[in-house]
């Protein structure tokens, strides 16, 4: 009796003991599927955040940088991409709590490159607006030099205009031959033998565009032969031409009317017949001519 309580007993720890061992090989089994399930969970993970931090950079690669600040930290992020990738491509043997500090730096690195994209965006559009103003402000400055350069053109023509305005013309111009008496008295003469004046004279028109001024009249006698009576001095005229008169007065203009009237002593014995031109100069200019046909 005692013997098959004893073979009892035994069956009865032998069935717990084979339950138990059955238990354990379930549950290595099941522990090894879920780790399994981990690490390709981990694997996955892992790859998904290469993955991002590449496209992340990509993207950052070929943004429009607003300034040179902004650009070195851009290079900074870029940087720290390219070294999470580098780090993570060689880890193996990654754990749960290394995925998890990664995608920290991950999400560190890509919210302040958030930050640093709304600070380019915000400088590019202050940027774009200052472009617009300097666009505005150099058409102005064009406009405005444009419009200088106009008015400087009017005023040299109106200056111009002013200064053709303000020129002084003669009229009247007249040349005779005189003779001296014995009693020093002149007495007009039309031949040559007996010519020992001539008298130049003309009317200095009025002007009220030119200005009150003291003149100078020269006044160029020329023979039959083109070459001058006589010469006292020269002047260059405003053409560049040389020429000698035989007299030179200087007159008072305040922009009336002024006759001038010059008396020149000449010597008979050079005056021949022929025609004699009197030439009068104002101001570097011939101003007027006349010619006198003597016998």
């Amino acid at each position: 009796m005692e013997e098959n309580n004893n073979k009892s007993s035994n069956k009865i720890v032998i069935i717990i003991l084979a339950v138990l061992l059955l238990g354990a090989v379930g549950y290595m089994f099941w522990s090894r599927t879920e780790h399994q399930k981990v690490v390709a969970h981990i694997k996955d993970e892992k790859t998904q955040l290469i993955e991002n931090l590449k496209s992340e950079k990509a993207r950052y690669e070929t943004l429009e940088i607003a300034n040179d600040s902004l650009q070195t930290e851009y290079q900074a992020t870029i940087a720290s991409y390219d070294e999470q990738i580098a780090e993570l491509s060689k880890k193996n043997d990654i754990t749960l709590a290394d995925l998890k500090k990664y995608k920290n730096r991950y999400w560190a690195a890509k919210k302040k490159a958030e930050k640093l994209e709304k600070e380019n965006e915000r400088i590019k559009k202050e940027n774009e607006l200052l472009k617009t103003d300097l666009e505005t402000t150099k058409a102005d400055l064009e406009s405005q030099s444009k419009l200088a350069s106009d008015l400087g053109q009017e005023k040299s023509l109106l200056e111009g205009k002013i200064a053709i305005g303000a020129r002084l013309s003669i009229d009247n111009v007249q040349i005779v031959a005189m003779k001296e008496r014995s009693n020093g008295k002149l007495k007009l003469t039309t031949k040559s033998r007996t010519t020992d004046v001539f008298r130049i004279s003309c009317l200095i028109r009025e002007n009220l565009i030119a200005t009150s001024k003291e003149l100078d009249v020269y006044i160029e006698i020329l023979g039959p032969n083109g070459a001058p009576v006589e010469t006292t001095g020269n002047i260059t005229i405003e053409d560049g031409t040389v020429v000698e008169y035989i007299d030179h007065t200087s007159v008072l203009y305040e922009k009336e009317d002024l006759e001038v009237v010059s008396a020149i002593n000449v010597d008979r014995k050079k005056i021949t017949k022929g025609v004699y031109t009197a030439n009068i100069y104002l101001e570097g200019r011939l101003v007027g001519s006349q010619i006198l046909q003597l016998k």
